[in-house]
């Protein structure tokens, strides 16, 4: 065997256990990753969010370049309503994966929630743009039209979603809101009345309903829906 060779397979040899030893102490570190993620997740279903947010926190700090624990811990942000603190997260998650659709829509969502309507619209044309079957990104771009004064884009956008979820309550109690808003309070019942079938416990779709059906001079059932709209709920879903 010449010299060379020698000298070659003595660097690989080097090489290969350099490599080994960086796997034995990389694994354990992504697996405690996955561990303080898996736990987040379960925070978040049990609506824990100040624990999910901690061991996403953590997971983030074993592994700096893990979006999906950026957008997680946005979730749980979002819900505690620290909105600032979610578009960071979601910024950065976005750095990390710019093609994720799913995160634009997050982002979107946010943004709407904030009453920042012109960078949802923007955020969740681009997830649309990504993947078109993107229900939610129909419904709240929709919603963010409507909040603008857009209807005709808002019931577009609608029409969009309920063909692709057409069970979705939300999306109905949204396309009545903005029919009433334009004065259509035939349709407007006719989606409101869809909405509660599909979940009787949306307050603002008795109460919106209760609306259309006083301007249509039904003053009956307009008192019948507001007793049944009772709750101190906000929201015009």
């Amino acid at each position: 065997m010449s010299s060379i060779r020698m000298v070659r397979l003595a660097v690989l040899s080097v090489l290969l256990t350099g490599c080994l030893a960086a796997i034995e102490i990389l694994l354990p570190r992504l697996a405690h990753k996955e561990d303080f993620a898996q736990q987040g997740q379960k925070a978040l279903e049990m609506k824990e969010y100040s624990r999910a947010i901690a061991a996403f926190t953590k997971a983030i700090q074993i592994n700096p370049q893990d979006a999906a624990s950026y957008s997680d811990r946005a979730c749980a942000y979002a819900v505690k309503k620290q909105y600032d603190k979610a578009l960071s997260d979601l910024n950065e998650a976005i750095r990390l994966e710019p093609k994720n659709t799913l995160t634009y829509c997050q982002r979107g969502n946010v943004y709407l929630k904030g009453k920042k309507y012109t960078k949802a619209i923007s955020d969740l044309s681009e997830s649309i743009r990504l993947d078109g079957r993107q229900d939610d990104a129909y419904l709240n771009r929709g919603a963010a039209y409507a909040s603008l004064g857009e209807y005709e884009k808002s019931l577009a956008d609608l029409n969009e979603a309920i063909k692709l979820q057409p069970k979705d309550a939300v999306a109905y109690s949204e396309r009545g809101y903005v029919y009433l808003c334009k004065n259509e309070y035939v349709k407007a019942v006719s989606d409101l009345t869809e909405a509660i079938r599909l979940d009787g416990k949306r307050d603002a779709a008795y109460r919106n309903r209760a609306y259309a059906y006083y301007m249509l001079g039904e003053h009956r059932k307009a008192f019948a829906d507001l007793n049944e709209g009772h709750s101190p709920r906000s929201g015009r879903h």
